[in-house]
């Protein structure tokens, strides 16, 4: 017992052990990005493990994604390096662009030096962010493609074209020939090409927008090809809205509290062959306008268009858009009614209460509103004409 006592001790000891750690960072630049050839390096610290001059490490990476060597190898030699200094590797970089903002990777370090593989979950950033939008001016589109930039450094633009193998559909460029634009972070560059299709019975449409990009990133200085594919639906106009607003009777100006004299008209499209009336409904919005009479109601457009006029009397002085009015497709229960009532000699006008359940919107391009950006300038009403009324 008195051996036992003299072993005991305050000292106390731990053990530790240290997983390696490999770390990827871009030699110039803020992201790894993908779509481009780029310099990156790789920095590994072996922790409680040893990694001696000459050994190798292998590279393995997901499907999207190439790292090799300077000399086109995915075999890593260590060199001798400053104890306790981690190792550090010049890899090229390669991951294929979504079209998104960030895709995911993963590469893996493997050594027969450590116990376990380390696998790397990598982010890459997209240089730009690619979106298409239909633009309608009448009967005629447009097609707009946007790049959003979303790095420091720029990339050059070139060659953009948009392709459709529709025979009835033609593709005419309105930017310039051989335009060559550049894109960085906060810069937005847009194409334009208007679209004429010869045949009313083209409703759907697959389109390929291309352009050749590069950047001074790219250590392989070369162009690689951008490919974004997108498909456009019930996109011909089929009716165009004019709405205008003029000041009753002799009046020059509208003024407020005075009624004014509302005019719709509904135009269908030469290649349009739909003969079917149409709802019309005229946004609620009492502190701007009041509108007397029907407010929505059915329009025969059997003759290619149609006109109405209602009574409306605007509530405030200024600047004011005219009201919106929008059209909808007729349910058959309201096609019924309104036979019904004519028929019946009943008004075939539809309230708003007889509407029954909610109508069907057209698809986002088929009508054309050429006076949603249209506005009437309301005078107040003077004390005069007040003293007048009194």
């Amino acid at each position: 017992m008195d051996f036992l006592k003299t072993l005991e001790t305050e000292e106390y000891f731990s053990v530790s052990h240290e997983e390696p750690v490999c770390v990827l960072k871009p030699a110039e630049g803020d992201y790894l990005l993908s779509g481009i050839t780029q310099l990156a390096y790789l920095s590994i610290s072996p922790g409680s493990f040893r990694l001696n001059p000459g050994d190798k490490l292998s590279l393995e990476t997901s499907d999207s994604l190439t790292v090799t060597t300077e000399n086109d190898h995915n075999m890593l030699v260590v060199k001798e390096t400053e104890d306790g200094q981690p190792y550090e590797f010049k890899v090229h970089l390669f991951h294929e662009r979504e079209n998104s903002m960030t895709s995911e990777a993963q590469m893996i370090v493997i050594s027969h030096s450590f116990a376990l593989p380390v696998k790397m979950n990598l982010t890459f950033n997209s240089p730009f962010w690619v979106t298409h939008k239909v633009l309608t001016a009448g009967d005629r589109k447009y097609i707009q493609i946007s790049l959003d930039g979303s790095t420091k450094e720029k990339f050059l633009l070139t060659e953009a074209l948009l392709r459709c193998e529709n025979p009835d559909v033609e593709i005419f460029p309105m930017n310039k020939p051989g335009l060559e634009l550049s894109v960085s972070r906060h810069q937005t560059v847009s194409y334009v090409w208007q679209l004429k299709c010869n045949s009313s019975e083209v409703t759907d449409l697959r389109l390929v927008y291309s352009v050749l990009y590069g950047s001074r990133l790219d250590v392989s200085q070369t162009t690689h090809k951008l490919s974004y594919g997108f498909s456009i639906s019930d996109f011909q106009t089929l009716y165009t809205v004019k709405v205008d607003v003029k000041p009753e009777g002799d009046s020059k100006d509208c003024r407020v509290g005075s009624g004014a004299n509302l005019t719709l008209r509904v135009i269908r499209s030469p290649g349009c062959n739909l003969k079917t009336p149409v709802f019309y409904k005229i946004e609620d919005k009492p502190e701007v306008w009041a509108v007397t009479g029907n407010s929505s109601g059915l329009l025969d457009i059997a003759a290619g268009k149609c006109e109405i006029s209602l009574t409306v009397i605007p509530l405030v002085p200024g600047l004011v858009h005219v009201p919106k009015v929008t059209l909808f497709r007729p349910s058959k229960d309201m096609l019924k009614k309104s036979e019904d009532n004519r028929k019946s000699g009943s008004p075939d006008d539809i309230s708003p209460d007889q509407e029954g359940p909610v109508q069907q919107g057209f698809p986002r391009g088929q009508v054309y509103y050429a006076s949603s950006a249209k506005q009437v300038r309301i005078l107040q009403t003077s004390s005069k004409i007040n003293a007048k009324r009194s």
